[in-house]
């Protein structure tokens, strides 16, 4: 089945259907579904949640309301029903009005997305391509991105990008370009890693000193100006909100849950050379913690905003 915008706006049965649900239920719901019929349903859904809020988002708006109001008061001689009626239609026309300033607001709006500390959550492009962002995480796009596939990230996400024109991910350190394939981004703290999953990717330094082409299996890190290519076949397991460590040092699993969780975690110095192997959940900060120092024999201790970990 295809969907076009206008009819799931106006299809009383979907509305009061998807208006109290969350992006994520509706994804999930149409989990096997067309990726551009999903990257619709995505764009009513947050058209209506726009729509019903309480946000002023335009002077129209308010000159809008100040015209119904003057025009109420001007026909006051008018019978009880009569008035009644006019107003009737006077609401259904400013709600309609209101719409339509609301809907080409939103297109005609560069568009943020930010998310935060602890959470991971699923994004459609509007050319059908998804983004899966991992926690303290942004991506900012144009409001023609079907005609100019470019995006810029900070932080780190998965991209699923539908085939069609070239598609760059633009970060603070380089370029990542592909035509159809799915990939992992991290972009943080001066280090770029691009990992492909399938397709080809090209990535290439932000000076245009360094550049390589990654085929499936294949990872590059850009590091302090250090460029490191390398095989990479383990699962993105960020996505399922757990990681696996493999002998890496505690101080690299803490930096790992800080960026996660937005919190500081301090390693005693007597422990800091202790290598970690193992999954850790990503579900709650406490269980995290208490999954990494179970393991190795470890205490902890938190203290407002800190984490302290060590034989105390």
């Amino acid at each position: 089945m295809t969907y076009e915008l206008e009819d799931l706006l106006e299809n009383k049965d979907f509305v009061a259907w998807a208006k109290p649900l969350s992006e994520n239920e509706i994804k999930n719901h149409f989990s096997n579904g067309d990726h551009e019929d999903i990257s619709k349903i995505m764009l009513a859904k947050n058209i209506l949640t726009a729509v019903t809020s309480k946000q002023d988002y335009s002077s129209e708006k308010a000159q809008i309301w100040k015209k119904i109001a003057l025009e109420t008061k001007s026909n006051q001689q008018y019978s009880k029903s009569t008035n009644t009626l006019y107003l009737r239609i006077a609401a259904i026309a400013a709600i309609f009005i209101l719409g339509i300033f609301v809907f080409t607001g939103l297109m005609n709006q560069d568009v943020n997305v930010h998310n935060p500390y602890a959470q991971i959550t699923d994004h459609f492009l509007p050319d059908g391509s998804s983004v899966t962002l991992n926690a303290n995480s942004d991506i900012a796009y144009d409001k023609k991105f079907k005609d100019n596939r470019s995006l810029h990230l900070k932080g780190e996400a998965f991209f699923d990008v539908m085939k069609g024109s070239r598609f760059l991910v633009n970060t603070d350190l380089g370029q990542i370009e592909v035509l159809g394939t799915s990939f992992n981004v991290y972009a943080r703290n001066s280090e770029l890693t691009v990992i492909c999953k399938t397709g080809k990717v090209r990535v290439a330094s932000l000076d245009g000193s360094q550049e390589t082409v990654l085929m499936p299996g294949q990872k590059v890190s850009y590091i302090n100006n250090d460029w490191e290519e390398a095989l990479d076949d383990q699962e993105i397991t960020w996505k399922s909100k757990k990681q696996i460590f493999d002998k890496s040092k505690i101080s690299s699993v803490s930096k790992s849950l800080e960026g996660f969780y937005g919190k500081t975690i301090k390693i005693d110095p007597s422990v800091d050379t202790l290598l970690f192997s193992g999954q850790i959940s990503l579900e709650n900060l406490e269980k995290s913690i208490d999954e990494l120092t179970w393991t190795l024999r470890l205490k902890y201790k938190i203290v407002d905003d800190t984490i302290y970990i060590g034989k105390f």
